[in-house]
């Protein structure tokens, strides 16, 4: 069994990379069609939900995996955390499959976009 032990802001450094290449290809089956925003046909890409984002499935899934051992420090499984990011990157829920400009749009920092703007259109 592969193990990290340290603190969360320290896996998060190590791990935040590892999750942001999974999205991809997870992702890859699901992302044809007609974006679930403006009904365009075009290559799709993948938006976490809004509340669905990477830092809270790393959280969750540090927090599945792992065993406080003193203080702050935690003795994570990485098997049990790969498997769970795993699982919720191929759970088309956790995601909206839209054009870059939806996704733009929909990631900016003062975005309007809202979720009703969302429509499920594609077959999984």
């Amino acid at each position: 069994m592969a193990r990290f032990i340290g603190t969360f802001k320290e896996f998060k450094q190590y791990l935040n990379d590892y999750v942001k290449n999974k999205v991809p290809a997870l992702t890859k089956k699901f992302k044809t069609g007609t974006c679930e925003r403006c009904g365009q046909k075009a290559v799709l890409e993948a938006a976490h939900v809004r509340g669905r984002g990477r830092d809270v499935i790393i959280k969750e899934a540090f927090e599945a995996a792992g065993e406080l051992i003193s203080g702050n420090v935690y003795d994570v499984n990485l098997d049990t955390f790969a498997q769970y990011v795993y699982n919720e990157h191929t759970n088309p829920d956790n995601f909206h499959f839209i054009c870059r400009d939806c996704h733009r749009e929909y990631d900016a920092k003062n975005s309007t976009v809202q979720e009703s703007e969302f429509v499920r259109v594609n077959k999984f």
